[in-house]
Order: structure tokens, then C-alpha cells, then sequence
């Protein structure tokens, strides 16, 4: 019995997401985007045994590859994403608790946290359907493994499981590489800084993590280069991105000119594989004018981070401050070194490191979610450490509006994401029954609209980038091609153009 009192907090969780994930289907299930059409291509690709094409550079992988094994089983690519995304947020919401327990949170908060938790954990499990919930699970084992037993030393054996495990994590976000040398290396510092490591073994424990690490990568590296005839360890992704971001926009390929291509004759679009169309791919130190345009962008993106934090919890930056100050300057010069100040430094250390790569081009904020979860463990153990100093009042309601904080913009966002694309599958079904289906491109401004109705249609979208095009550019790009359709959005209607088998365009 006192087993299941232990788990309550869980249980209860648990069946809030899933009823609350249950009900929200009906309006939620629609947000299918342009980036869930490159994966759901890249699965189907996987699911046919089409292996050299579902390489990708930009993608990564893993939640295609398991989005496959559903389709397989006869599963529908959407369904089979959204059904795997629901068993990865209720996995989170698992490895929470356990966190929650690691940190010996009091039961009283645990009950609040784990609820707020379900509650935003359907919306992100909605509104992100691949890579940044899948990387969390990597991230959370490779934490549980690094902070265990935290007050001793980092051994070898821990070292390699922790490469391991984010090496696969790699596989579901290439973010996590990135993260993982930064995190394990300010890891193993802190071991040092506290005397309990010597220079002399931490390097090599850092040798034998990435070493790991990058072997756990290498069949995914070899595989790129087989496709594009480049080294590139930790893929393509960061060198398309920086490119785009200083530049603000792509750079394509001399022989593209309005229309721009889907990336295979089967391809939605150009999406499915942008690396194949781009060129004259540009970095920070390119020339004088990228490396400003680069330290423009690193001021933006630390602005960004302020907002980042606040859609997780509008205590949330605080939080984080009165916690760097408190575990990093007061409890360092007092001299404190019993184990809870140890937890309250790694978690406040983890916190930081998250987001220091993305500032370096873009930042959203599901890419730090982790920190919700981080930042809840964070507040618990403050409240527990300081709560017998408060009035009885200000004991109970502080975890109360604590847990609130956390699901006030997931609630927000319900209501943005209430049916949201499900004009695109109206729209499809409409095609559909008209057997209007093949090559087609459109004056939208929204091309990923596009794309996502090219995937439902069996289709291929021809992207227009370029707003300063007249029609006559227009007509002789589709008769290259040989575009079938031109879809013409005016206001809120899409009128449909049919132009096969004209002799003139």
C-alpha cells in the first residue's frame, strides 16, 4: 500500500494526459506542418525500403524510423506519428516523477508538478510531433546516469554509457552532440572544482565520453558521406541553418531560377531534402559582413531566450537567478558542501548549457522544454529547503501557483492550435475526390501550406521563393517543368488553374 501511495502522484498524471489527450484529438490532431512532411516522406521512404533516399542531412532520423516501423504494421504515417508521440510524452512524464524522486521532492509538490506537467505535456506533444520530445528521453536517461550518486566522482563505465546514450540521442535531435560535449565537459570541471577529480583522470573520462559518443554516430556519418560526398560528423543540420539565419534566407543551386524543385520526382517538395538545392552555403566567418550579421543574431537570440523562459513558467527566469545566486555565489563563498548544494549547482549548471548553441543562430521554445521540467525540480527543492521559513498561508499556495505557472501558456495555446490545418486536410480530401492530383505550384506566401497538401494529394509542390515574379517568368517556368496546376489564392479562396495539356502557356 505505501508503494502505491509512493506511485499515486504518477498514476494520476498518467491518466489526466491520457484522457486529456483522448479528448483533445478531435481538435488538435490536425497540425501537421511542413517539417512533419519531410519526416512522414523520410518514414514512408523507410517503410518502402527506399533506404539511400530517407538519408537526409537536415532530418534526423529516429522518429522517421519509428514512424516506418508503424506504417509497416499497416498503421497510417499520421496516426503512427501521433500515436508514437503520446507514448514518448507519457514516458517523459514517467522519467519526471523518477527525477522528482532522484531530488527527493516532497510528495505534497510532486502531486503538483506531476499534474501541471500532464496537462502541458499534451500540448507539446501536439504542437512538436518530432525530434525535440524524442531527444528528451536520451537526454533524461544520460542525466539520470550522469547524476547518480552525484557526490562521487564520474567513473569510465559511466563516462562511456553517458557517449552512448547521447549519441542516440543524436539520432533524434543532432543538437544533442552539441549539448552533450559541452554539458559533460562542465560535468567533469565541477567534479574538479570540488576535489573530487584530478586533471589527471578527468581528461581522459572526457576522451572516453565523446569517443563514445562519436562511435555510437559514425554509421550515420558514414551514411552521409556515401549520399553527399561529405565528412560531416554531426550531419548538415547546424551548417543549413547558420547559413539561412545570417543570410536571412536560402541560396540556391545557379540553375534554379523561380521555380524551385522538390528534391526527388516523388519529393512534396524541396523540404524533404533542402541540402540537394542549396549552394554557396555561407558561415560567420565567410567574410567581414556574415561574421556582424552572425554577432547580430547571437543578440537577438539571447532576447528571444528572456521570452523562451517566460512561456515555460513566468517564474521561471527568476527562478533560475535566485538560484544561480543563491547555490553558485552565497552557498560557494560559505563553503557548504553537503549534497544538497551539489544537486542545486548541477541542476542550475544544466539549466544554463541547454540553450548556449542555440543562441549561436535560432532558438524556440521547444527547444529548451527540458528546462521546464528542470526548473520544476529546481523550485521543489528550494521550497523544500526554505518552506519551514514561511507563514502557513504563503507555505501552501507558493507550490499551488508554482505548478500554475507551467501550464498558463500550454492553455494559452490550446486555443491557437484549436484546429489548426485542418482547412489543409479539407482541402486534400476536396483534390482527392476531384482526382486532382500530380505536379502543382501557387502564388501562396505560406509555401509550407503547399507542402502539406502535395503529401495528402500524392503531389509534388514546385516552391515559388521569390515575391518579385511576373506571370509570363511564371508560365515559362511551370512549361520547364511541366507543371500541372496553378493554384491562384486570393484573400481567403484557392481557385484551381488547370494548364495540362495546353500548347500554350
Amino acid at each position: 500500500m505505501n508503494k502505491f501511495y509512493k506511485y499515486l502522484p504518477l498514476l494520476l498524471s498518467l491518466a489526466v494526459y491520457l484522457l486529456l489527450w483522448i479528448i483533445m484529438q478531435p481538435i488538435l490532431g490536425y497540425n501537421l506542418d511542413s517539417d512533419c512532411v519531410a519526416y512522414l516522406t523520410i518514414a514512408k521512404r523507410v517503410a518502402s525500403g527506399d533506404y539511400f533516399k530517407s538519408i537526409n542531412g537536415l532530418w534526423s532520423p529516429l522518429n522517421s524510423w519509428l514512424v516506418a516501423i508503424g506504417i509497416r504494421n499497416g498503421l497510417d504515417a499520421w496516426w503512427s506519428a501521433k500515436i508514437i508521440n503520446c507514448v514518448v510524452g507519457a514516458l517523459l512524464l514517467v522519467q519526471s516523477f523518477f527525477l522528482f524522486l532522484r531530488f527527493k521532492c516532497s510528495r505534497y509538490l510532486c502531486y503538483y508538478l506531476q499534474l501541471a506537467l500532464s496537462i502541458a505535456m499534451v500540448y507539446f506533444v501536439y504542437f512538436q510531433m518530432f525530434g525535440d520530445l524524442l531527444q528528451m528521453i536520451f537526454v533524461l536517461a544520460y542525466l539520470f546516469v550522469l547524476w547518480h550518486k552525484s557526490d562521487r566522482p564520474v567513473s569510465y563505465g559511466k563516462a562511456i554509457l553517458c557517449g552512448v546514450i547521447m549519441g542516440l540521442a543524436f539520432y533524434a535531435k543532432a543538437y544533442s552532440f552539441f549539448f552533450f560535449i559541452l554539458h559533460f565537459s562542465a560535468t567533469i570541471w565541477w567534479y574538479i572544482v570540488q576535489q573530487k577529480l584530478k586533471w589527471q583522470a578527468a581528461v581522459p573520462l572526457i576522451l572516453a565520453g565523446l569517443f563514445f559518443a562519436m562511435l555510437t554516430i559514425l554509421p550515420w556519418t558514414i551514411a552521409l558521406h556515401q549520399k553527399y560526398h561529405e565528412w560531416s560528423l554531426n550531419g548538415h543540420a547546424g551548417k543549413l541553418n547558420m547559413s539561412w539565419y545570417i543570410n536571412s534566407g536560402k541560396t540556391f543551386r545557379s540553375d534554379i531560377d523561380l521555380l524551385i524543385p522538390p528534391s526527388y520526382q516523388d519529393s512534396p517538395s524541396f523540404w524533404e531534402d533542402p541540402y540537394l538545392s542549396q549552394q554557396n552555403l555561407s558561415s560567420p566567418f565567410t567574410s567581414a559582413e556574415h561574421f556582424i550579421r552572425w554577432v547580430i543574431r547571437i543578440a537577438h537570440t539571447c532576447i528571444v531566450t528572456v521570452f523562451c523562459f517566460q512561456e515555460i513558467s513566468f517564474m521561471g527566469l527568476a527562478l533560475l537567478l535566485l538560484s544561480l545566486y543563491y547555490y553558485w555565489i552565497i552557498k560557494r563563498k560559505e563553503g557548504h558542501a553537503d549534497s544538497g548544494i551539489f544537486d542545486g549547482q548541477l541542476l542550475v549548471m544544466t539549466i544554463c548549457i541547454l540553450p548556449l548553441g542555440y543562441l549561436m543562430m535560432h532558438i524556440e521554445t521547444r527547444y529548451i522544454w527540458l528546462n521546464g521540467i528542470l526548473l520544476m525540480v529546481l523550485g521543489a527543492i528550494l521550497y523544500d529547503r526554505f518552506a519551514s521559513r514561511l507563514q502557513k498561508v504563503v507555505r501552501h499556495i507558493l507550490p499551488l501557483i508554482f505548478a500554475i505557472s507551467f501550464v498558463v501558456f500550454p492553455l494559452y495555446q490550446f486555443e491557437n492550435l484549436s484546429h489548426k490545418n485542418e482547412d489543409l486536410f479539407n482541402i486534400s480530401a476536396s483534390l482527392r475526390e476531384q482526382n486532382i492530383h500530380g505536379s502543382f505550384t501557387s502564388n501562396t506566401k505560406d509555401a509550407g501550406r503547399m507542402w502539406v497538401i502535395a503529401l495528402l494529394t500524392h503531389s509534388q509542390y514546385f516552391t515559388i521563393e521569390k515575391t518579385d515574379f511576373n506571370y509570363a517568368a511564371l508560365m515559362a517556368e511551370m512549361k520547364r517543368y511541366n507543371v500541372k496546376y496553378y493554384f491562384f489564392e486570393s484573400e481567403n479562396n484557392i481557385a484551381e488553374l488547370n494548364i495540362e495539356g495546353m500548347t500554350k502557356i
